[in-house]
C-alpha cells in the first residue's frame, strides 16, 4: 500500500504512514520514503567513518550517499540526489519515534539537498504574510508559535521553515500542523505536562494540534524575528539590518553543516537576496514564560507596521 503526503512543499510518498503528516494528493512523487528497508550499500556506507558526531546522531557519508545513526538505533539512509529515503528502527523504538526523526531533521536535510534554504524557525500568518520565529533549539520559537496559535494565529511550520521563491517574493513553505513542545513548557502554559498528546509514545515531548486552521500553501514572508537570550522584566523587539542581519540568518538555517562548497555558495546568495526583501527583527523573550503573550503582542506590532 501506498501513502502519499505534503510536507514543506515536497510530494512524498511512503510504502507506510507517517504519523503527523498530511495526506495530500499528486501524480509524480519528490521523495519515496521506505520504512523499516535499507538499500544494500548501507553496510558499507555505515562502515565508513563518521563525518559527524554528537550526544544524538551519528552522520555518514559515502559516494554521496548519506546515513543517519541516531543514539536509539534508528538509522535513514538518504540517495545523492535526496529523492529516496530509507529508515529503520529497533524494537525499542517506535514508528512514531522514527516519523519525528524523519519530518524534523531528515527532510530538513533533504531539503538543503535539493537545493532550498531553510531556516530553523517556526512561522505564523500575521496579517496575510507569514513572520518566521527563528532562534536555535531551545530557544523559545516552538513556545512562542504555541502562544501565537493559542491566540487563533494559523501557525504555518514548526522548526523547519523551508524559503520558496515566487517570482522576486520569498515565500514560507507549511510543514505540518503540529508544534512540538517540552513537558515543562506545556505544564507551565496549560496546567499539566499531560495535558497535550505524547509525541511518540517512548518520548516525554508533547505536540499542540494546529490543524483546525493550518494554511496548506506559502504564504509571502513578512518578516524575520530572531530570537536572542531571555531578559528580566518585560520582552522586547529591535529591528536588525545589514551585515548582523545576514548573519543571523547564516546562523539560523538548518542544516547547512553539510552543504557542499558551490551549494554553500548559493546559499549565501540566497540569504543575501532575502535580507533585501524581508525586515529582520531582534527579539529578547522574558525569563517568565507567563509573559510570552507580551511576546506574541510585540511581535505583531513591529511586524504589521513593516
Amino acid at each position: 500500500m501506498t501513502f502519499r503526503y505534503g510536507v514543506y512543499g515536497l510530494c512524498i510518498e511512503a510504502d507506510a504512514p507517517i504519523d503527523g503528516a498530511l495526506a495530500a494528493q499528486f501524480d509524480t512523487a519528490d521523495i519515496r520514503v521506505h520504512l523499516q528497508a535499507m538499500p544494500p550499500f548501507a553496510p558499507e556506507l555505515f562502515a565508513a567513518p563518521a563525518i559527524f558526531d554528537d550526544a544524538n546522531v551519528s552522520i555518514f557519508r559515502d559516494e554521496g550517499a548519506y546515513g543517519f545513526r541516531y543514539r536509539d538505533g534508528t538509522e535513514f539512509v538518504i540517495d545523492a540526489t535526496a529523492s529516496t529515503i530509507w529508515s529503520t528502527w529497533p524494537a525499542t523504538s517506535t514508528p512514531e519515534d522514527t516519523a519525528t526523526y524523519l519530518l524534523g531533521p531528515i527532510l530538513a536535510f533533504a531539503l538543503r539537498r535539493r537545493g532550498t534554504l531553510s531556516l530553523h524557525a517556526s512561522a505564523v500568518v500575521i496579517d496575510g504574510r507569514a513572520v518566521a520565529v527563528a532562534a536555535p533549539p531551545s530557544g523559545g520559537k516552538s513556545t512562542t508559535a504555541a502562544a501565537f496559535a493559542d491566540r487563533g494565529v494559523p501557525v504555518i511550520t514548526d522548526d523547519v521553515l523551508p524559503i520558496a521563491w515566487r517570482g522576486e517574493v520569498p515565500c514560507a513553505v507549511p510543514g505540518y500542523p503540529r508544534v512540538r513542545l517540552w513537558p515543562e513548557t506545556v505544564g507551565a502554559r496549560y496546567g499539566a505536562p499531560e495535558a497535550l498528546p505524547l509525541l511518540t509514545p517512548t518520548w516525554t515531548k508533547r505536540y499542540l494540534d494546529v490543524s483546525a486552521n493550518f494554511p496548506r500553501r506559502p504564504l509571502p514572508l513578512g518578516a524575520v524575528v530572531v530570537l536572542r537570550g531571555r531578559v528580566a522584566g518585560s520582552p522586547r523587539v529591535a529591528p536588525l539590518g545589514g551585515h548582523e542581519a545576514a548573519m543571523q540568518l547564516v546562523a539560523n538555517s538548518s542544516m547547512a553543516l553539510y552543504l557542499d562548497p558551490d551549494m554553500r555558495v548559493a546559499e549565501l546568495d540566497r540569504i543575501g537576496a532575502l535580507v533585501e526583501r524581508v525586515p529582520l527583527f531582534a527579539a529578547w523573550p522574558s525569563d517568565d514564560l507567563a509573559r510570552v503573550g507580551e511576546l506574541c503582542d510585540a511581535i505583531a506590532a513591529v511586524t504589521s507596521a513593516t
